[in-house]
């Protein structure tokens, strides 16, 4: 796991410090801070791991436009994140009653506005991600419309998801068991 995906993480797990300006923070390397508990969605985060879905954005504005614009809607729905690894990405974390926190995160990945939300995995995260993009696009000018083409590929130090494990051969059930070779009989 990558340090951006790691900071992304303890954001989730609620490993957060408070900055003077209202923002909140992931906690330095060498801090501890207990996470709020079972029903901050920290349990799901650290057994089953991190959900993500991507969307991207058309717009004709200038990018600095788009990022402050993706700052405001942020500030309408969620708390401002600072990033410490990531300082070009406009983030956010939304805390919702019944399902997840998610953390929302905007950047241009070649050239393409685009926006990632992040949540714990399972039925509620996945409701969560949802919501907070719905939440997000509305928030935008007119001028910002999603688009419907395939999303970019993440930077290589966000990427997220499971790695992938080397299976061990394993037997097919239907398969016929290894049969000793045969030895002649020993003559005593």
């Amino acid at each position: 796991m990558t340090v951006e995906l790691k900071e992304i993480r303890n954001v989730l797990l609620g490993r957060t410090t408070l900055t003077e300006d209202g923002r909140i923070t992931p906690v330095q390397k060498g801090e501890f801070r207990v996470s709020a508990g079972v029903g901050d969605g920290a349990v799901a985060v650290r057994f089953w791991g991190i959900a993500k879905h991507s969307c991207c954005f058309e717009t004709k504005l200038e990018p600095d436009a788009v990022n402050e614009a993706a700052r405001k809607s942020m500030q309408e729905i969620g708390r401002g994140v600072s990033l410490r690894w990531q300082p070009d990405t406009v983030a956010c974390l939304i805390r919702y009653v019944l399902t997840r926190p998610t953390v929302l995160t905007f950047r241009y990945i070649d050239n393409i506005p685009t926006l990632t939300a992040w949540s714990g995995r399972g039925i509620p995260g996945w409701l969560s991600l949802r919501r907070a993009v719905k939440a997000f696009d509305k928030g935008l000018p007119e001028e910002i419309v999603r688009s419907d083409r395939e999303t970019p590929k993440l930077p290589e130090c966000v990427k997220g998801g499971k790695t992938p494990r080397k299976r061990k051969n394993r037997k097919t059930k239907n398969a016929e068991p290894e049969r000793p070779e045969e030895q002649p009989p020993v003559e005593s």
